[in-house]
């Protein structure tokens, strides 16, 4: 092989090798989560499953109206985070599932416990059981 060859073919290896390393990116571990799930409450003839999941760097919380009651007219949903609410909103009596309302945990630090709480006007108020999530 002629010295241009060597010299031609070592600048390609480096070049291609100084590529390769520029287009690594280190990928952060998802968070360890445990728990969560749904309850089911029914009160003033409306049953309603409060609901908490964790997926790909999101809290999940969400809600099921199962039967609506004749006065409901409307809930209040929130999410809690280590007991302080961190999303909430107004939600429909309406039959079906609602939600989800995703919430971006990958840069939590230290553990936290997460839940869903749901105030029907007239009817139940439900607790999802706790989501566990630490980094």
């Amino acid at each position: 092989m002629s010295r241009l060859s060597r010299t031609a073919t070592r600048t390609m290896v480096i070049a291609a090798a100084a590529a390769l390393a520029g287009g690594l990116t280190a990928i952060p571990a998802q968070a360890a989560s445990s728990g969560g799930g749904c309850t089911n409450r029914s009160a003033g003839g409306t049953t309603i499953s409060a609901c908490i999941s964790y997926s790909a760097d999101f809290v999940r919380p969400d809600y099921y109206v199962d039967v609506r009651g004749a006065d409901c007219k409307g809930v209040t949903w929130y999410m809690i985070d280590n007991g302080s609410v961190r999303q909430q909103g107004i939600g429909t009596c309406s039959r079906g599932h609602w939600g989800p309302y995703p919430w971006f945990v990958a840069t939590i630090t230290g553990s936290h416990y997460y839940y869903m709480k749901i105030v029907a006007n007239t009817g139940p108020t439900v607790y999802s059981p706790n989501l566990y999530v630490s980094p």
